[in-house]
């Protein structure tokens, strides 16, 4: 479990789900931070971090409702206001809680090219898992570290938009344009991917 920290007492258990884009000149756009009320709460509202959202599901996962949802209301409106040259191109990972035919529609009409990544290769092709997440998790976890070691304040779906901005924020631009190269992306390169990794280790 690669991303097992530490033992929680039953009360403690939540599972959140942080939704994150990226582009290949660096750039970290608002992620969106998916919760299961019905109705969020105030508190939470009031917690997250200026341009992040918020989304909702009945599991806390990703949804294909909630994904389009962050397409149209988050990460395009971020790439007019970038003033980004259309049309661009969005990689996804082509897990079904991403695909819907409202997004498909959204996305033809403000020139978003959408291309899945094929299928059990994300490991060597998408620039998150290549390049991102590892020193995100690790930030993630310095960050969690420290909180438990203080008295007064304990990590909670009401701060935890907050508390994990912390550790977004240290991702840097190289971190980001390193993941899209190693993949072969940006630039493109097909050479450039480490295909021994799709080799069973026998």
């Amino acid at each position: 479990m690669p991303n097992f920290y530490e033992i929680a007492n039953r009360p403690e258990k939540e599972c959140t789900t942080v939704l994150c884009s990226f582009s290949a000149d660096g750039t970290s756009f608002p992620p969106m931070v998916v919760y299961t009320y019905k109705r969020i709460p105030a508190p939470v509202v009031n917690n997250l971090p200026d341009s992040w959202v918020f989304g909702r599901s009945d599991s806390g996962w990703m949804i294909s409702s909630t994904f389009f949802e962050y397409i149209a209301n988050s990460l395009y409106p971020s790439l007019v206001e970038k003033k980004v040259t259309f049309p661009v191109l969005l990689f996804l990972d082509g897990h079904s809680s991403n695909l819907s035919l409202d997004l498909s529609e959204f996305c033809a009409d403000k020139q978003i090219h959408l291309y899945c990544l094929p299928p059990n290769d994300t490991h060597i092709l998408q620039p998150c898992d290549v390049s991102i997440f590892k020193p995100l998790k690790l930030h993630w976890k310095k960050v969690v570290h420290k909180y438990k070691q203080s008295d007064s304040i304990t990590i909670n779906k009401f701060n935890f938009a907050t508390i994990f901005k912390e550790a977004f924020d240290k991702i840097t631009i190289e971190v980001i344009q390193n993941g899209f190269k190693a993949c072969g992306l940006y630039p493109f390169d097909d050479n450039a991917v480490d295909y021994d990794k799709c080799i069973p280790n026998r």
